[in-house]
Order: structure tokens, then sequence, then C-alpha cells
């Protein structure tokens, strides 16, 4: 069974941000979700990012799915731990060599104002960390547009960590076809 939360604020989502005749042609087959399986779910998810992407420019999809990002962040407390963990330490360097001594497929690294994040779904047996994508096949692709939500994600927890405004950007993913998902957080110069 889908996670119905989720599917329902992701569609919310859409329907608040875009004119309401592109979120139907988007979202179009949404009420037949509402009882089906998670390989139905991920077949139509895989339609509604093909939408999505050839209907919808690129800084509003951003948009939409980083919000979708910081909703999922709140409601797994995530920037309440990794703020709580970041206090541990007296710099943000510290913070990051200790999250480099992370066991699973995950790599940190700073550069100047930049923090790479690379990590890897399949080490921990799926696809994506994200639940509606857990269940695609390794032979199906979907957008990089998805990705945003991990970004949003990302980009909130961040955000807490250093107690000021961040941006996160993803250049490649999993379930897009890459062998890792990357992301870049850009921090604001006094981060420390």
């Amino acid at each position: 069974m889908p996670d119905k939360t989720w599917l329902t604020d992701f569609c919310s989502s859409i329907r608040e941000e875009l004119k309401p005749e592109v979120a139907e042609k988007v979202l179009k087959g949404f009420e037949l979700q509402q009882d089906d399986g998670k390989e139905e779910l991920v077949n139509w998810l895989l339609e509604v990012m093909k939408r999505f992407d050839d209907s919808v420019d690129i800084s509003l999809r951003k948009k939409i799915m980083k919000k979708m990002g910081y909703e999922c962040a709140i409601v797994h407390k995530a920037h309440i731990e990794g703020k709580k963990k970041r206090d541990q330490f007296s710099s943000l360097d510290e913070y990051i060599a200790n999250e480099q001594q992370n066991p699973y497929d995950f790599k940190i690294s700073r550069s100047g104002d930049k923090i790479n994040l690379v990590f890897n779904p399949s080490a921990m047996g799926c696809n994506c960390y994200c639940g509606p994508w857990q269940s695609l096949r390794k032979d199906q692709k979907t957008s990089l547009s998805f990705c945003y939500c991990s970004a949003g994600h990302h980009e909130y927890i961040w955000k807490h960590i250093i107690g000021k405004p961040v941006d996160v950007d993803i250049t490649c993913s999993c379930i897009s076809g890459s062998d890792r998902c990357r992301l870049t957080v850009s921090l604001p110069p006094d981060a420390n």
C-alpha cells in the first residue's frame, strides 16, 4: 500500500503551485493510486515525472520538490537530530570530520563554502531512501526533478545545522541513472 500521506502532500503541492489544467495533466491517474500497491505507484510516478518535466519549468519543479523535502525533514525530525549532533562540536569542520566516520556508503567533504554529499542507497538495500521509489527496479529510471525533494530535505537540515539559509543542488542520483547521489551544499561566507 502506498504511503497515502506522502501521496496526498505531493498532489496538494502540485495543485497549489500549478495552474489547474497543468496540475491535472501532471497528476493524471491520481485517483487510481489510492488503493494500488507499490509497483503501481512507481509506474504512475514515472509517468508523472515525465509529464512534470514536459509541462513545468525547472525553477518551479525545484520549488515544488524542495518543499516536499522540507516537509519530509520536519516529519522525520532530521533537522533536530542534525543540529543536536552539530552542537557536540566546536566547529563545522569538526562536525564534518565526525560525519566522515559514517559506516554506510556516505561521503561528506568540505571545500571552502561548499559541502559535498555523496551517498549510495543501494548500500542500504534500496534504489532510493524515499519510500515511494523503494520499489523502483534497477532497469527503471526517473527524472532528476524528483530528487530535488532530497535537495530540499538536506537544505532544511543544513539550514538548522548552520543556523543560516543554505542552498542545496543535486547533480545526479541513483534513480536517475547514476551510481551515486551527489548533492552540493552552498554555505554562507561566515559558516562555522
